[in-house]
């Protein structure tokens, strides 16, 4: 099944940002305001809610913005690099040793090649669709979100401690 696929259904984060004011409390937001999480919705719903105010913002991938015509109610982008995935090769492991020592290292190889032609074609096809969404009029930033990775830090270390105890976040950083 692809995109295109009409029994493929999208889903879209759906955020919203609540302004709020140092008269309001704001605790924890610096007066600034906050994001709250209210679910998902089908990602084309998304357009509508996007033109009538409701949402004033979206999270995802550029292909994700383009396809859905978001660029048409959201006029910035921000680029924060939060979240980075292309391409992935699974295999079942039994399936995996069963294999002989030359047949995993051919598997292995072509594995190597076909990921790296993945994020090879991800690469241009982000280059081609931030084009279009600049020609569109989104305005592109990139924030600098060292400081807010620094306040988030503690409450990210404790997840990983209690809840993902397999690795870290500097290792998973450090990864690219």
């Amino acid at each position: 099944m692809t995109s295109g696929d009409p029994r493929v259904v999208m889903y879209a984060a759906f955020w919203v940002f609540v302004p709020q004011h140092e008269d309001d409390g704001g605790e924890g937001t610096d007066g600034r305001g906050q994001l709250i999480a209210l679910g998902a919705l089908a990602a084309g719903g998304l357009l509508l809610l996007a033109h009538l105010g409701v949402v004033s913002a979206s999270d995802g991938p550029f292909d994700q913005i383009y396809t859905f015509k978001l660029q048409e109610a959201q006029k910035n982008l921000a680029i924060t690099g939060h979240l980075y995935a292309t391409s992935l090769w699974l295999m079942n492991d039994a399936a995996y040793r069963k294999l002989s020592p030359k047949q995993r290292e051919a598997f292995d190889q072509a594995a190597k090649e076909a990921l790296a032609y993945g994020d090879e074609l991800s690469a241009k096809s982000e280059e081609a669709l931030l084009g279009k969404l600049k020609e569109a009029g989104m305005q592109v930033t990139k924030p600098d979100y060292a400081p807010f990775m620094a306040k988030a830090k503690p409450a990210i270390d404790k997840l990983f401690a209690e809840l993902w105890s397999v690795t870290t976040a500097d290792e998973i950083a450090n990864l690219r």
